[in-house]
């Protein structure tokens, strides 16, 4: 019984490492829904030393502001499921529940998250988002987006 709860343990956290399948060489646009969505990707660390309590600080969290535009109407069906951030060999999965979407008119929606990384600031980073409409997921890719570090 042990060995197969090991062994089930085992795939579990496998299953948990795994990153998607994404086409780093996509394109920033991408045709969901007949529509074509583009993304643009702005990326910050702030820089400020800040007061804690622990002994060890934690790392810098990286804020990211990803906009979609699209000359058409957004489907309202329209969801964000997945946003990965990859840096040399090093990727990061940022789940959907991390992600707040703004919606600032019918054809412009922006994506908003935080999240704490280890990234060398002064190296680009590959950003892939995943949006489904319900029938068919499709990955955006914003590529050598650098991030700026504010003080």
């Amino acid at each position: 019984m042990k060995k197969i709860a090991l062994a089930s343990l085992a795939m579990a956290l496998l299953a948990g490492c795994s990153s998607p399948q994404i086409d780093w060489q996509q394109d920033n646009l991408a045709v969901v829904s007949n529509i074509t969505i583009g993304l643009k990707s702005t990326l910050w660390m702030n820089q400020m030393p800040a007061i804690s309590d622990e002994e060890t600080p934690a790392a810098p969290a990286l804020h990211g502001t990803l906009r979609l535009d699209s000359s058409a109407v957004l489907p309202a069906n329209l969801t964000v499921d997945a946003l990965v951030i990859q840096q040399g060999s090093r990727s990061w999965i940022v789940d959907s529940d991390s992600l707040e979407l703004r919606t600032y008119s019918e054809n412009q929606w922006e994506v908003v998250f935080e999240r704490q990384i280890e990234a060398n600031t002064d190296e680009a980073v590959d950003i892939a988002l995943q949006l489904s409409d319900g029938e068919k997921a499709q990955w955006l890719i914003d590529r050598g987006v650098m991030i700026d570090k504010v003080y």
